[in-house]
């Protein structure tokens, strides 16, 4: 996302050449947060969750007006078990591998496995595990 945020704020300084640096990475930022909505509540979500559930939780984008229904009575903390059945799902969705070409052509393959190991350049090096912790 950091180069969408730079095309963003390249395209919004040749409209506003008159805005400073603050305000062109201010506006890129909200311009990014925008799109990353849209992508989640339009396409992620949909896929993930299925019409059923978009529709029992009234998640589905408005087409026009806005959700006044906030309540500043409800707690904004997560639950802890919510936290963790979400950071499960998301790291399912992790590729054990992936690899790329750096900005000089180099083609760089990095094998993450789940076993707590990450082959990356050729060397193999013993990850520290964060989230997950063995049972």
């Amino acid at each position: 996302m950091v180069r969408e945020h730079n095309r963003v704020a390249t395209m919004l300084e040749e409209v506003n050449p008159h805005w400073d640096e603050e305000t062109l990475y201010q506006e890129a930022r909200r311009v990014v947060g925008a799109e990353i909505q849209h992508i989640t509540y339009n396409e992620f979500l949909p896929a993930m969750l299925g019409k059923k559930l978009i529709d029992t939780f009234k998640l589905e984008p408005k087409v026009n007006n806005y959700h006044m229904g906030y309540n500043d009575d409800l707690p904004v903390a997560a639950l802890n078990s919510v936290g963790n059945a979400i950071l499960h799902f998301l790291q399912s969705m992790i590729p054990a591998s992936f690899s790329y070409y750096t900005t000089v052509g180099l083609f760089v393959e990095c094998l993450c496995c789940f076993l707590g190991y990450e082959v990356h350049h050729g060397f193999v090096s013993r990850v520290e595990k964060v989230f997950l912790k063995s049972s």
